[in-house]
Order: C-alpha cells, then sequence, then structure tokens
C-alpha cells in the first residue's frame, strides 16, 4: 500500500477531474485507442504465429490468412491511432487554456491577505511552469498510462490464454519491475518539487529583473540581479542533471530484468519445443506478446515515475486554486440610508494580531476634499483598503449612503480609487479611460478627461484618445499619467474619490494642477486624499491627523 501511495493516484484522477465535460471524449480516446491496440495484438500474435506454423506445414491458405490479419492490424492502427491523438489533443488544450483563464481570474478574486502572502513572481509561476505540467500530464504521461497498462493487462491475458505456464514467469519477472520503479518514484518526486520551486524562483528573479531595470542600471546592481538569475537556473540544470542520474539508473535496472525475461522465455520455450511440449510459431507469438507486456511491467512504470516530476506541479496548482476567494459576505459594512456618503464608526483592525486602528471614526460630506494625514504605518492606506472592501475591520461599522443589499460590488461602486502609482495598460488612452466603466461611451470618456484636466494633452498627441499607450503608459509624464488614472476613475461616476499620495513623485507645477483639478472635483463629489504635503493640506476642507498613538480630526472654517 505505501509503494501504490508513491505514485499519487489521488493527484492523478483529481487531475482528469478538472477537464469537466472534455473528460468523455478524453477517456472514450484512450480506452478506445487501447481497444484498437489490443485488437491489433490479437491479430497480429495470431498472424504470426500462424504464419511460422503455416511454413512448417507448408500450408498455404493459412500462410495467406495470416499475412491479412498482420495486414489488417497494421491498417486499422494507421487510421484509428491519428484519430485517438486529435480527440485526446482538442481535449487536453482546450481544458488548459479554460484553467489558465479561471486561474487568471481565481488570483484576481484571492484576498488582499493572499496578495500580501504570495509573491507575484510564485503566482505567476503557476500561470506558466504549474500549468505545463498539467498539459504535460494529459498529453503525455496519463494517455501512456493508460495505454500501457490496459494494452500490458490485454498482452499478459493473451499469453495465458496461449501458454499459461510462459504467463506465469512474465508476470513473476514483472511484478520486479514495478517493485524496482516504485522505489525510486519518491526520490523522482522530491526532485520535481525542488525543480518547481527552482523554476518558480528563475520566475520571480526575472520578474525583478525585468520590472525593476531602470533601478538596477541607475544602482548598478545588473550584475547582482543578472547572476541571481543564472544561480537559479544553475539551479535548475543541477536538479534536472540529478534526476536523470536517478532515471538512468531504474531505466537501466528495468531494462536488465526485461532482457532476462525475453532470455528466459526463449530457454525455456527452446527447452519446451525440444521435448515436443509446443512449437516454434507459440514461442514466436509468445516473443511478440512479451512487447505488450513490457507496456504494462517496464513502460508504465517508467511513465509513472517521469509523471512525478509533473505531480509536484500540478500539487501546486491545485493549492493555489483552493486558496479561498474573496469573502462575499461583508462583516461590520452596511449599506443604508445615511446623512454622509461615508460614515466609519469606532473602527479597530489589526494585520495578524498587530493593531493598526483603535476606535478610529470619520464621517465624509457628499462634496469637498478630505485629507488624511499622518506618519508611517499611522493605518492611512488601512482606512483606504477598508473603505474599497479589500479588508474588513474586527469591530466598529463601515456605514455607505444608499439602499440595496450591501455586497462588494455594491460596495466598491460607491467609491473611485486613483492609487499612488497609477497602473496604465497597453492599448489607447480611450481604451484606458473606459476601463473605468465598460458600459460608457467617448464621449462620457472625453468629458471624464475634461473634468481631470487630461482632454487639452490628450488632444495634442499624435492621435489623441486613440493614441497607443506603451506598457504602463511609459511615452507620458508623470502628471499625465495621473490625470488618466484621474479620469479612469471619474467615468466610473461614484460619489466618493479615493486619492492616495498620487502627487508623491511629481514636481511642484505638476503638483499644483492636479491640486487645482482635485479642487475642481471636490465642488461635487467627496474626495478623500491621502497626503502629507502642506500645500494640499492647506487647500483641504477637512483634515484628519493619524498617529500611531491616537487620531485627531481638525475641520477647517
Amino acid at each position: 500500500m505505501k509503494r501504490l501511495k508513491s505514485y499519487n493516484f489521488p493527484t492523478i484522477f483529481k487531475a482528469i477531474g478538472w477537464m469537466g465535460n472534455r473528460k468523455r471524449l478524453y477517456l472514450f480516446s484512450i480506452f478506445a485507442f487501447c481497444a484498437v491496440e489490443i485488437a491489433g495484438s490479437v491479430l497480429y500474435s495470431t498472424g504470426v504465429r500462424g504464419a511460422i506454423n503455416s511454413l512448417s506445414g507448408n500450408d498455404h491458405e493459412v500462410l495467406f490468412r495470416s499475412i491479412f490479419l498482420i495486414f489488417l492490424c497494421a491498417v486499422i492502427w494507421w487510421i484509428y491511432a491519428p484519430i485517438s491523438s486529435y480527440c485526446c489533443s482538442i481535449s487536453s488544450k482546450g481544458t488548459v487554456q479554460r484553467l489558465k483563464a479561471e486561474l487568471t481570474d481565481h488570483i484576481i478574486r484571492l484576498p488582499m491577505s493572499a496578495h500580501d502572502r504570495l509573491s507575484k513572481g510564485e503566482m505567476l509561476s503557476s500561470l506558466t511552469n504549474d500549468i505545463g505540467c498539467l498539459q504535460s500530464i494529459y498529453d503525455w504521461f496519463f494517455f501512456q498510462i493508460w495505454r500501457t497498462s490496459l494494452g500490458g493487462i490485454a498482452g499478459l491475458i493473451l499469453m495465458a490464454v496461449i501458454d499459461w505456464r510462459f504467463a506465469i514467469i512474465v508476470f513473476a519477472l514483472g511484478c520486479i519491475s514495478v517493485w524496482i520503479t516504485s522505489l525510486f518514484n519518491r526520490c523522482i518526486e522530491k526532485n520535481g518539487e525542488a525543480l518547481q520551486e527552482s523554476l518558480a524562483k528563475t520566475t520571480i528573479d526575472s520578474y525583478e529583473l525585468i520590472k525593476g531595470a531602470k533601478t538596477l542600471r541607475l544602482l548598478h546592481l545588473q550584475g547582482y540581479f543578472t547572476e541571481k538569475v543564472n544561480m537559479s537556473s544553475q539551479a535548475e540544470a543541477d536538479i534536472k542533471y540529478s534526476n536523470g542520474k536517478v532515471t538512468a539508473r531504474m531505466k537501466s535496472i528495468i531494462s536488465a530484468v526485461a532482457a532476462l525475461t525475453y532470455a528466459v522465455i526463449l530457454l525455456i520455450g527452446a527447452l519446451f519445443v525440444h521435448f515436443g511440449l509446443t512449437e516454434w510459431g507459440t514461442i514466436i507469438a509468445l516473443l511478440g506478446l512479451k512487447i505488450a507486456t513490457d507496456m504494462l511491467f517496464v513502460e508504465f512504470g517508467e511513465f509513472m515515475a517521469g509523471m512525478q516530476n509533473g505531480v509536484a506541479g500540478i500539487k501546486r496548482l491545485f493549492e493555489l486554486m483552493e486558496t479561498p476567494q474573496e469573502d462575499a459576505a461583508l462583516s461590520n459594512i452596511v449599506i443604508e440610508q445615511a446623512i454622509s456618503p461615508l460614515v466609519m464608526k469606532n473602527i479597530t483592525f489589526a494585520y495578524s494580531g498587530s493593531t493598526v486602528l483603535t476606535d478610529f471614526s470619520m464621517r465624509l460630506s457628499h462634496s469637498g476634499l478630505t485629507v488624511l494625514a499622518g506618519e508611517s504605518g499611522s493605518g492611512k492606506s488601512t482606512i483606504m483598503k477598508l473603505i474599497l472592501g479589500l479588508y474588513s475591520p474586527q469591530s466598529g461599522r463601515i456605514i455607505f449612503d444608499g439602499a440595496g443589499e450591501c455586497t462588494l460590488p455594491a460596495v466598491r461602486s460607491k467609491t473611485a480609487y486613483v492609487p499612488q502609482e497609477s497602473l496604465l495598460f497597453r492599448g489607447t488612452v480611450l481604451e484606458n479611460i473606459l476601463l473605468g466603466n465598460s458600459a460608457a461611451s467617448r464621449t462620457d470618456a472625453e468629458n471624464a478627461a475634461k473634468l481631470a484636466g487630461a482632454d487639452i494633452f490628450i488632444k495634442e498627441m499624435e492621435h489623441g484618445y486613440d493614441t497607443v499607450l506603451s506598457d504602463d503608459g511609459n511615452n507620458l509624464s508623470g502628471g499625465q499619467k495621473q490625470r488618466i488614472a484621474i479620469a479612469r476613475a471619474l467615468i466610473k461616476n461614484a460619489p466618493i474619490l479615493l486619492l492616495d499620495e498620487i502627487t508623491s513623485a511629481l514636481d511642484a507645477e505638476t503638483e499644483e494642477q492636479i491640486i487645482n483639478t482635485v479642487k475642481a472635483i471636490s465642488k461635487t463629489k467627496s474626495v478623500l486624499f491621502i497626503t502629507h504635503k502642506a500645500a494640499i493640506t492647506a487647500q483641504a476642507d477637512k483634515v484628519i491627523q493619524l498617529s500611531s498613538t491616537n487620531n485627531s480630526v481638525t475641520t477647517k472654517a
């Protein structure tokens, strides 16, 4: 039983269960393929046996019939094999495509605690390396495992029908091969786990190298990070080398046992023929069937061992896919009729036991600029995350003005958010603005851009709103990026606009322009602005000063 566990059958069957409706076509194609292969083994062994025996008896009719059976076996195989492979391939590729989409959606829907815990590189590795492991199991290993096991069992049964004495010998020696394979399985699986961890580390290092290319050059760290990637790549190569040595030793021993089995059959067969207990046609047919039984006792074990590398990857994939998504049920957050668009009452919140907010209260007006100021670690960003529904407070209440069911989409429809580092996507300026509201029109986007102070410079671009942005809008200045991000938030038409340190990296002139834009917006919307800059605080209608020990609210006249 312990040896059987080393093959990880539950994980393999779970992977097949993920195929959903495609599972029927996939399994049918495999079983039909196996049936055709078994039928081919019957026709081939019968044909070979009849052909050789007919030569000794000079029976031409039996000879031609036997040759026809061998030819029929080849024709059936030539017709059906590509059909089966094609059906398996479309089932596999369709499943992998769906799983990639589902995994991407799942990652986006993970709670912030999971995103804080998992690195971006690890998640990227799951989308590439671990999905690749799953596809290799679908495309190759699982198909071959079923093929070799069913074909080998059928070959053994046919061998028993022809001569049960040889079947017992082959079965006994074959069990030794299976036992040998099981001894190597755990070592191969451990190497597979180490390989997937190494691949993930390489992905993380490469991701950081590309993401921080500018900073690395300025700090003269190109060589250091390049060396990190080289070391990760070398670790991969070392693990593959180690795995290759283990696999080579396993195959060497199994091949020796298989060769011994052939020698035993031939030796005992020669003795049987000598004493008149059987005939050479039977011995040749048995040797032909030995190829089929090798599928069970040799190839099956090798494929199962090879699959252990992929099993390590799909276990990581399962773990990520089974990480609970963001909870749709919000605790201590409600939507009800209120005199303010947002009220926070006696909020207490902690990250993993580390308290950030204690008995914090705040009320926003329907219009006006409220500044959230304070030292680093005082809870400014945490307040934003609570308002956005990324976290729920442990105690207290967050009340949004409105009516209807309190769900995450409903809560997030009340706010529009512009982060400190605005992320723009590859696409046109218009497409980036419309990401804030897919139902909005081009006119809506232009109006939002005007309100954000972006319309003028957008129209001055070569293709205006149809100008294609490079990665993260690198063909724009920092102020232009922030204005487009503000336009994307405004087109959402939410009553509350949340701004998180959006002027921290801007020059004084651009900062002043952004402040003027925000002040204009605050005449019709409630704006909550995280900042530490006095120039913005001076323009605020209300200032909430946070510290790690107490919170105070200053209302300006």
